[in-house]
């Protein structure tokens, strides 16, 4: 009598476990069945995003912004990663991006003078930090990434 009792429990704690998961996933599945559209690649002009929706937004309350950016060799798609940097709606006058990396021969550096020289309103530089100094730890990135907060203007 309690065995044939406990099976029905555990039957049905399972059904409920599995209609749980099926909600999961097709909430999942309904959510994300569409990719998510492409970021524009307008070239950064006048805050971008303030002509597509047709504002005139007011950024004289606007804090400076420092993007610190750790770069370490070549990535998948490590142009249009760090492209999209440049492409906030935020004034330029008010932003700096640093791009941080550890030696002068990393293969990304072409790549980051490519950036600098397609948007050269904009106030950004490459980084290149010595070896010795300050030792942040053993992964490289976040090494150059704190090395980079200490030589931010902002």
């Amino acid at each position: 009598m309690i065995g044939t009792i406990l099976a029905y429990v555990f039957l049905l704690w399972y059904a409920i476990m599995l209609t749980a998961a099926f909600c999961g996933f097709r909430c999942i599945y309904t959510r994300f069945a569409q990719p998510a559209p492409a970021p524009s690649s307008l070239s950064h002009g006048d805050h971008f995003l303030s002509k597509i929706r047709g504002e005139n937004p007011d950024f004289e309350h606007l804090e400076p912004v420092s993007i610190v950016r750790p770069v370490k060799g070549l990535d998948p798609e490590l142009a249009s990663c760090l492209e999209l940097s440049f492409l906030q709606n935020y004034p330029l006058e008010k932003l700096e991006v640093i791009f941080c990396v550890a030696e002068a021969t990393d293969a990304a550096i072409p790549v980051l003078k490519g950036l600098l020289a397609k948007y050269p309103k904009v106030d950004a530089h490459i980084l290149v930090l010595p070896a010795e100094g300050d030792y942040f730890g053993p992964n490289p990135k976040v090494n150059n990434l704190a090395k980079g907060f200490k030589r931010a203007k902002i």
